[in-house]
């Protein structure tokens, strides 16, 4: 029994200090994060312009889409009144 309780003494001892190796890893990690986060604070000026290019191109391309289908809507209704002025003649 004593060899026992001394083995299970010893692997608790070596649980703790891999434990407290552990602890002091994470702590260290979590620094180099911190840090790493706190270099990198906002967005580029590039980064900035890309994405305002981006949006203007996708608001463009949209009130084209939207210029030419209510152009397409008001010939169509022409077209249509003239057919049925033309019908009733």
């Amino acid at each position: 029994m004593k060899i026992f309780n001394y083995q299970f003494c010893n692997f608790q001892s070596i649980f703790k200090k891999s434990i407290k190796q552990l602890r002091h890893s994470m702590k260290i990690e979590n620094c180099d994060l911190k840090i790493l986060l706190q270099s990198r604070s906002g967005q580029s000026l590039a980064e900035v312009m890309i994405g305002l290019a981006i949006g203007a191109i996708l608001i463009g391309a949209a009130s084209f889409a939207i210029t030419t289908m209510l152009k397409t809507n008001l010939t169509a209704q022409r077209s249509q009144f003239a057919a049925n002025l033309a019908q009733e003649t």
